[in-house]
């Protein structure tokens, strides 16, 4: 991932301008949840904005565009299907994106586009959490579990597991014997 970031950044050096006050954010979300992406928005005149993002497809995919805080947002092919949402207050670029999946991965960059060379204010890099992550790291966590208990003695084994607390169940007469 940090290989096809820092391989995105050299190609856009070549197409884009970066503005002086350039910002980075990284923001790692679960599938389903809702995420606000922001940049400011370093402009002093009403001019035309714009997302897109970049994935490990060979070309940046622009997913909206606006003119001016008041005015009205332009979504793109594949955007217009009310999951994103882009607003602007005088300061601040936001892009807004609902109910997230693994596809929403990427790097979104806002700025500035121009015929010569687009100015960019800032990028976000979004990495949607997936189950299969979570399922392969739970799985690693368990493997290491067990190779930590196959190291102890038995005898110690079992008294940590006599130590461990247990929930008392309601319906069972407990005693003991000394």
């Amino acid at each position: 991932v940090v290989y096809y970031i820092a391989l995105f950044f050299l190609c856009l050096f070549s197409l884009f301008s970066f503005s002086t006050a350039f910002e980075f954010h990284s923001v790692e979300v679960q599938p389903d949840e809702e995420v606000t992406l922001q940049c400011s928005n370093l402009s002093s005149y009403p001019v035309h904005l714009f997302w897109f993002r970049s994935t490990n497809r060979p070309s940046a995919s622009r997913i909206s565009s606006m003119v001016s805080p008041e005015s009205n947002v332009t979504f793109y092919e594949g955007f217009q299907n009310g999951k994103f949402n882009m607003a602007s207050n005088t300061s601040v670029l936001f892009l807004e994106i609902k109910q997230v999946d693994s596809s929403d991965s990427g790097l979104y960059v806002c700025g500035l586009p121009s015929s010569e060379k687009s100015i960019v204010y800032g990028a976000t890099n979004l990495k949607v959490q997936g189950k299969i992550v979570f399922i392969f790291s739970l799985l690693i966590h368990l493997r290491q579990l067990k190779r930590v208990l196959s190291l102890l003695p038995v005898k110690k084994l079992q008294i940590l597991l006599f130590i461990i607390p247990r929930e008392l169940e309601t319906n069972v007469v407990y005693s003991a014997t000394r």
